[in-house]
């Protein structure tokens, strides 16, 4: 088992938030269970988990996305989790 030091930041502070405040970027790749634990170890900032309609050629639905308020954390977690 690795040792990590816990950050209090992280663990102390509510980081999902709602409602989204608009400032937030919305990531391109929808949540699942996997990627949502992903955010919560592995990032540090806040977020948000929203709902929008996926439009397709096919099909449209509900699909929930993740909001994130640096875009930095954004851009970590698309370079992670799209294509998957």
């Amino acid at each position: 088992m690795i040792e990590r030091e816990l950050d209090p930041y992280v663990w102390f502070g509510e980081r999902e938030i709602s409602p989204i405040p608009r400032h937030f970027v919305k990531a391109s790749t929808p949540m699942s269970n996997e990627n949502h634990v992903w955010v919560i170890t592995r990032l540090k900032g806040r977020y948000g988990i929203g709902i929008s309609e996926n439009d397709n050629e096919f099909l449209s639905s509900l699909e929930s996305f993740f909001y994130f308020e640096d875009p930095g954390e954004a851009m970590m977690y698309e370079l992670r989790w799209s294509g998957k």
